[in-house]
């Protein structure tokens, strides 16, 4: 693999853990987001759902261990 495709993996991936760690903070910092999971009727899983996004974060964030 060459230097340049892993440079822009990292970016890559530093973007969509950006996006998942933005999201799953806002499911439990933001009123206004939590406002919007109770409109779908998903209130009472705000707070699961957010939890998955961050556990889902750190586990794409971390290397795979062999």
């Amino acid at each position: 693999m060459s230097k340049r495709n892993k440079i822009i993996g990292w970016i890559l991936t530093g973007l969509a853990s950006a996006v998942l760690l933005f999201s799953s903070f806002g499911k439990f910092f933001m009123p206004a987001m939590a406002e919007n999971m109770n409109r779908y009727g998903l209130k009472d899983w705000t707070m699961i759902i957010g939890a998955g996004e961050l556990i889902s974060t750190i586990l794409f964030i971390l290397p795979e261990n062999k």
